[in-house]
């Protein structure tokens, strides 16, 4: 009951209590979940070791998958990575069915860099739980984060369609949660369509969902239509969330799109007061400045766009069509200082 009201609390009892009973397997697992819940990772990893050291044994029956599991995060969590995935691995022998430990081995090689692993790790969540919904799902979210978009409108779609062929009225993975990041991903994936069509029934279920209407409202920006739609939608982002960056480049780059340039201006300026090193509010000032005729201001933060890392193609052609260049390295433009931020 304290781990619930009172964690802090919790754990003071709790260490009381082992302060009497130092090899108490079951308090110390119960401190070590909630120093967890508290993210508290180096605690919790310390009162794992303990328990560990008491059983002396990690292929003893008193240490479960959940418990190494439990132990691996712990060890993601303090920096620990190499012994996390071990400790994933050590979990997964004990029940190949745990989703929480593929998760897991998936998220730290995320977290690594390595997104081929990460994405494998998911595939072989899928292979023993084909026809669970919730593997699916994380594995669309998951996907997502590792820019592989074409995987997770397939692992997305695969939930939508377990989650029909349930019984019950409301299916609880399809929320507007999940219906926005599957819009999201077939936006990413270029499937325009059916990405409106989720957002908006993402927005249909919840008319607070802010990251909804501001995605539809950029996409449609992007796409130079709806505009007026796409500034009621982004108005309302902001009313729930008035500080977003995100929100108020979007506000800017609908003001763009219908030719407002100097309410553009503002905005996108507002939004480099939060997001200064963002890649694309850097392109979009850029291109504010270009339309109102301030070529050196344009080329400035263009430029600092490019070393942000914006690589595209189309910023790469603005920057040669400026004259810029001659050549673009990986450092950034040849022969040319990098732009200072406008005071």
């Amino acid at each position: 009951l304290w781990a619930v009201r009172d964690p802090s609390r919790a754990v003071n009892l709790l260490r009381d209590a082992l302060a009497r009973n130092p090899d108490d397997l079951t308090l110390l697992d119960l401190l070590a979940r909630i120093l967890m819940a508290q993210n508290r990772g180096p605690e919790a990893l310390a009162t794992f070791e303990r328990l560990l050291e008491i059983v002396g044994d990690t292929e003893s029956d008193q240490l479960t998958a959940v418990f190494f599991a439990g132990y691996a995060e712990a060890a993601r969590i303090s920096g620990q990575l190499e012994r996390a995935g071990q400790l994933y691995d050590q979990a997964l022998l004990k029940d190949p069915l745990l989703l929480d430990a593929y998760v897991g081995l998936a998220l730290l090689h995320l977290e690594c860099g390595h997104n081929a692993a990460a994405m494998e790790a998911m595939r072989r969540a899928l292979e023993v739980l084909p026809d669970h919904p919730g593997a699916h799902y994380l594995a669309g979210l998951l996907a997502n984060r590792a820019g592989d978009h074409e995987l997770a409108r397939t692992a997305f779609a695969r939930v939508q369609e377990l989650e029909e062929q349930d019984d019950r009225a409301n299916p609880p993975d399809l929320t507007a949660e999940f219906y926005f990041n599957y819009g999201a991903a077939c936006e990413r994936g270029g499937f325009y369509k059916q990405a409106e069509e989720l957002l908006l029934r993402a927005i249909a279920m919840d008319d607070r969902h802010a990251e909804a209407f501001n995605y539809l409202a950029y996409m449609w920006a992007e796409q130079e239509r709806n505009l007026e739609q796409a500034l009621f939608y982004i108005e309302h982002a902001l009313e729930l969330d008035p500080e977003n960056g995100a929100f108020l480049d979007t506000l800017g780059w609908v003001y763009f799109r219908m030719g407002r340039m100097e309410e553009a201006r503002e905005k996108i300026a507002e939004a480099l007061l939060r997001l200064k090193d963002d890649p694309v509010v850097l392109e979009h000032y850029g291109d504010i400045h270009h339309a109102l005729g301030h070529t050196d201001q344009a080329v400035k933060f263009w430029l600092r766009s490019w070393q942000a890392g914006a690589r595209t193609a189309e910023l790469e052609e603005k920057l040669r069509s400026a004259g810029v260049l001659p050549e673009i390295s990986e450092e950034g433009p040849v022969g040319v200082e990098n732009a200072q931020q406008e005071e």
